[in-house]
């Protein structure tokens, strides 16, 4: 019996340090955090379009294709828990005011790489991060992405 009320107690200590981490976390921002993209340009070989094609579609396009266009303009992101709010993934394609035109291929590198945005947000922790990837491999997904 002494068990079974030692493991209501605990279970009930991580409930309310779950909550207050959650309260904790809507309530404060998170810092902007400084950048160090590097200053490269991404020459789309046809070899490069064609593996970054393939690794978009494994990487990106489960949350950023749109289900009815398949296009990576962003969607609602269904499976994110209600208790972290509303989420939808943001525009990939080469649109100017809403997309990643502006964006240099340093700027995407370093996303892909850290998870830090352009205006040095941390990105939620569903996106992937690809510290570990090659750097071709890298290459070849910010040469599709840029070939729209």
């Amino acid at each position: 019996m002494a068990i079974l009320k030692a493991a209501g107690i605990f279970v009930a200590v991580l409930v309310v340090a779950l909550g207050g981490f959650i309260a904790f976390t809507a309530a404060t921002a998170l810092p902007l955090l400084e950048r160090h993209p590097p200053d490269i340009h991404i020459a789309p070989t046809p070899e490069r379009l064609a593996r970054g094609k393939k690794l978009s579609s494994m990487l990106c396009a489960e949350c950023h294709a749109d289900p009815t266009t398949h296009h990576l303009t962003g969607r609602y992101l269904s499976d994110v828990p209600k208790e972290l709010g509303e989420a939808y993934s943001r525009n990939i394609t080469q649109d100017k005011s809403n997309g990643i035109a502006e964006w240099s291929d340093g700027d995407l590198i370093y996303l892909l790489r850290t998870g830090i945005a352009r205006d040095g947000r941390y990105t939620p922790p569903y996106m992937i991060k690809l510290p570990l990837a090659s750097d071709e491999d890298v290459a070849s997904i910010v040469a599709y992405l840029r070939s729209d």
